[in-house]
């Protein structure tokens, strides 16, 4: 199936889009609409020029590169403008451990990839988060901040009124 390879390669714009979204509303808070308005004109102009280039010669794999391209093109030029007006924005430092913990994943899934989804995504979920805690990713002001949330939502649930 031909689409099947643009959506692989899609699938690699979720994490430039991810950060894009954080560095957006870190911008819209900090009062720096304008640069937000200004990165996502670069990226439109960006991509129409890449789709112009690409999708003659390459179709619907063109216009999927084009798109990635452009997301990476807003992530680089947000994350300097929020490092340079709002704070050090060091994007290595935050997706280190996450990333490790999805590689272990990633291997447990391809180790259960014979088995049904409803075995391998819930050890993959478990999987991770171990790997997470393993990897010491949760500061002691994050479980904290976890503890209330359970605590508050478990109080939520029992004292509902149907």
């Amino acid at each position: 199936m031909p689409s099947a390879l643009a959506l692989r390669i899609l699938i690699r714009s979720l994490a430039p889009f991810g950060f894009n979204q954080i560095f957006g509303t870190a911008l819209i808070a900090g009062h720096k609409q304008n640069i937000l308005l200004h990165a996502n004109l670069v990226a439109m102009f960006g991509n129409i020029g890449l789709d112009l280039l690409l999708i003659p010669q390459y179709g619907f794999v063109g216009a999927a590169v084009a798109n990635i391209a452009s997301a990476f093109i807003v992530l680089i030029y947000q994350a300097r403008c929020v490092s340079r007006y709002l704070f050090k924005a060091n994007c290595i430092n935050y997706i280190r451990k996450p990333f490790i913990s999805s590689v272990i994943m990633r291997g447990v899934l391809l180790l259960l990839k014979e088995r049904s989804l409803l075995i391998s995504v819930p050890v993959s979920v478990l999987i991770y988060f171990i790997g997470l805690l393993a990897l010491k990713t949760f500061s002691c002001r994050d479980r904290d901040l976890i503890r209330k949330l359970l605590r508050r939502e478990k109080d939520l649930v029992w004292n509902r009124s149907d």
